[in-house]
């Protein structure tokens, strides 16, 4: 290129190399990095070296990770934050129209971005959302709430509400504690904000306390705090319990098994039953199954047909609880 010039001035060897130095001086390329995005625009639209694929309103957009990660805080945390999506090579996004994903996704490729009075809005907003990841959401009285998570390198303890019926987000009152990579669940009218870590020691560490939303008065208190870290996790709510289910602990380093369930009216902790393994960024659901299911298990073939409980004579019984699943779990009869 016109402009670029060694990157080093040679240097003769000295005859008293206790007299003479050797000195040298660094240059920069102004064409450098333009030449770098249009070689990137180059395999994209050669359909070269795609390593990801991001499914938006089921429709599949390929890109190259490092670029997304390098360019955008969101895809940094996904790619290098060491969530599961680091090895998936399909990675669905919602929340994001796909005509929203496609400029924004050009605009990190070529560094345009076309925007009219049609298209202003949603791109906008899905570029204010993809800024903000880690967070966790719930449901409560047919509304949908989100807390706190990461934009950029900061830990966030902000809360927003959607309402579909009126179609507009309210910012609320901000949670007690900086948190990502947490958990959220709804219980008795109520939002309990659960686990996760943050930085405020300096470095990334678990955050053991709960936090909970009334919002009937738009206030939190503080309840009783995790007996242990849960990063990650699975939580799912049953019986008026939420159970907080494996996920990853920093003050540790390492992914757990471990689960707890949190008894609201008590405002206390227990243990449960520990997972087969240890895992983090799950997702968890409540389904209540048939006592014969639970008890038929170790008999099931891969042509097992599920039109049998129909004829099972205990499938009108009633469904196992958690509880007595545990106890048939530890029993040592057969």
């Amino acid at each position: 290129m016109a402009e670029d010039q060694e990157l080093t001035q040679p240097c003769k060897t000295p005859l008293e190399p206790s007299l003479q130095q050797c000195t040298s001086n660094t240059y920069r390329s102004v064409e450098h990095s333009q030449s770098l995005l249009s070689g990137l625009v180059a395999l994209r639209d050669s359909g070269i070296l795609f390593d990801v694929v991001l499914v938006v309103e089921g429709k599949p957009i390929e890109a190259h990770r490092i670029l997304l990660a390098a360019s955008c805080d969101y895809f940094r945390g996904m790619f290098a934050g060491g969530l599961r999506e680091m090895e998936q090579e399909e990675i669905r996004i919602h929340g994001v129209s796909y005509n929203a994903m496609c400029k924004i996704l050009n605009f990190i490729y070529t560094s345009e971005l076309e925007l009219s009075l049609n298209n202003v809005q949603e791109t906008l907003t899905a570029a204010c959302q993809l800024q903000v990841y880690a967070h966790a959401g719930a449901a409560l009285d047919g509304k949908m709430y989100i807390t706190c998570g990461r934009r950029g390198d900061d830990y966030l303890k902000e809360l927003h509400c959607y309402d579909p019926g009126a179609d507009r987000w309210d910012s609320l009152a901000d949670g007690p504690v900086r948190r990502a990579w947490h958990g959220m669940a709804a219980l008795l009218g109520k939002l309990y904000v659960i686990g996760g870590s943050n930085n405020d020691s300096g470095y990334r560490r678990d955050v053991h306390q709960v936090a909970c939303y009334s919002t009937s008065t738009d206030q939190w208190t503080n309840v009783c705090p995790l007996p242990a870290g849960h990063g990650e996790p699975g939580i799912a709510v049953l019986a008026n319990r939420i159970y907080v289910l494996g996920g990853r602990s920093h003050n540790r380093g390492i992914r757990m098994d471990y689960v707890h369930i949190y008894e609201a009216e008590r405002d206390c902790w227990e243990e449960g039953p520990q997972l087969e393994d240890d895992i983090s960024g799950l997702a968890a659901c409540v389904l209540t199954l048939p006592r014969a299911i639970l008890m038929d298990t170790e008999r099931w073939t891969p042509e097992w047909n599920p039109e049998r409980l129909q004829h099972h004579p205990d499938f009108a019984s009633e469904v196992m609880s958690v509880s007595d699943w545990e106890e048939f779990d530890n029993s040592s009869e057969d």
